[in-house]
Protein backbone atom coordinates (compact mmCIF):
# COMPACT_ATOMS: atom_id res chain seq x y z
CA UNK A 1 0.00 0.00 0.00
CA UNK A 2 2.94 2.50 0.64
CA UNK A 3 4.48 1.73 -2.55
CA UNK A 4 0.95 2.26 -4.16
CA UNK A 5 0.47 5.52 -2.67
CA UNK A 6 -1.96 4.35 -0.42
CA UNK A 7 -1.14 5.50 2.66
CA UNK A 8 -4.94 5.31 4.55
CA UNK A 9 -4.55 1.50 3.80
CA UNK A 10 -1.47 1.38 4.63
CA UNK A 11 -1.89 2.88 7.86
CA UNK A 12 -4.61 0.22 8.36
CA UNK A 13 -2.17 -2.75 7.48
CA UNK A 14 -0.50 -1.37 9.82
CA UNK A 15 -1.84 -1.12 12.59
CA UNK A 16 -2.87 -4.36 12.45
CA UNK A 17 0.11 -5.98 12.12
CA UNK A 18 1.51 -3.67 15.45
CA UNK A 19 -1.23 -5.28 17.35
CA UNK A 20 -0.46 -8.24 16.21
CA UNK A 21 3.25 -7.85 16.48
CA UNK A 22 4.92 -4.55 16.96
CA UNK A 23 8.44 -4.44 15.93
CA UNK A 24 10.85 -1.86 15.21
CA UNK A 25 10.61 -1.48 11.34
CA UNK A 26 6.99 -1.56 11.42
CA UNK A 27 6.41 1.33 13.75
CA UNK A 28 9.30 3.22 11.47
CA UNK A 29 7.02 2.04 8.59
CA UNK A 30 4.19 3.95 10.48
CA UNK A 31 6.07 7.39 11.13
CA UNK A 32 7.16 7.83 7.53
CA UNK A 33 3.44 7.76 6.71
CA UNK A 34 2.59 10.16 9.60
CA UNK A 35 5.45 12.29 8.98
CA UNK A 36 4.38 12.81 5.04
CA UNK A 37 0.93 13.64 6.10
CA UNK A 38 2.75 16.42 8.81
CA UNK A 39 1.38 14.20 11.72
CA UNK A 40 4.80 15.13 13.06
CA UNK A 41 3.57 14.37 16.99
CA UNK A 42 2.40 11.23 16.46
CA UNK A 43 5.46 10.21 13.69
CA UNK A 44 7.89 11.39 17.07
CA UNK A 45 5.85 8.95 19.12
CA UNK A 46 5.66 6.14 16.69
CA UNK A 47 10.01 6.69 15.91
CA UNK A 48 10.42 6.73 20.11
CA UNK A 49 8.90 3.03 19.95
CA UNK A 50 10.93 1.65 17.08
CA UNK A 51 14.29 3.12 18.73
CA UNK A 52 12.85 1.83 21.67
CA UNK A 53 12.53 -2.01 20.10
CA UNK A 54 15.93 -0.88 18.06
CA UNK A 55 18.19 1.64 19.38
CA UNK A 56 20.41 0.72 16.46
CA UNK A 57 17.16 2.29 13.74
CA UNK A 58 19.67 5.13 12.40
CA UNK A 59 17.19 6.17 10.07
CA UNK A 60 14.47 6.49 12.87
CA UNK A 61 16.52 8.62 14.80
CA UNK A 62 17.35 10.90 11.79
CA UNK A 63 13.62 11.27 11.57
CA UNK A 64 12.88 11.48 14.94
CA UNK A 65 15.09 14.54 14.75
CA UNK A 66 13.77 15.89 11.94
CA UNK A 67 10.00 15.65 13.56
CA UNK A 68 11.25 17.20 16.48
CA UNK A 69 12.46 20.12 14.53
CA UNK A 70 8.74 20.34 12.84
CA UNK A 71 7.45 20.64 16.41
CA UNK A 72 9.97 23.29 17.58
CA UNK A 73 11.18 21.37 19.84
CA UNK A 74 14.92 21.84 19.75
CA UNK A 75 15.96 19.71 22.80
CA UNK A 76 14.12 16.61 21.22
CA UNK A 77 15.97 17.43 18.04
CA UNK A 78 19.69 17.75 19.33
CA UNK A 79 18.59 14.43 21.40
CA UNK A 80 17.63 12.49 18.59
CA UNK A 81 20.55 13.96 15.95
CA UNK A 82 23.19 13.34 18.33
CA UNK A 83 22.27 9.57 18.08
CA UNK A 84 21.92 9.48 14.58
CA UNK A 85 25.16 11.17 14.11
CA UNK A 86 26.71 7.91 15.88
CA UNK A 87 25.90 6.19 12.51
CA UNK A 88 28.09 6.61 9.58
CA UNK A 89 24.97 6.71 7.22
CA UNK A 90 23.19 9.46 9.42
CA UNK A 91 26.51 11.29 10.35
CA UNK A 92 26.54 13.86 7.99
CA UNK A 93 23.16 15.15 7.73
CA UNK A 94 22.65 14.48 11.52
CA UNK A 95 25.78 16.86 11.82
CA UNK A 96 24.23 19.81 9.24
CA UNK A 97 20.71 19.38 11.53
CA UNK A 98 22.69 20.40 14.66
CA UNK A 99 24.69 23.16 13.22
CA UNK A 100 21.24 24.98 11.80
CA UNK A 101 19.76 24.22 15.71
CA UNK A 102 22.97 25.87 17.02
CA UNK A 103 23.13 28.72 14.80
CA UNK A 104 19.20 29.49 15.28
Amino acid sequence: YIAAHRPDKAKDALNRALNIKPTSQLWFMMAQILYEREKFKEAYEALRKSTKLNPKKAEAWLLMGYCALHMDKKDLARKALKKASKFPKQKKMAKELLKQIISR
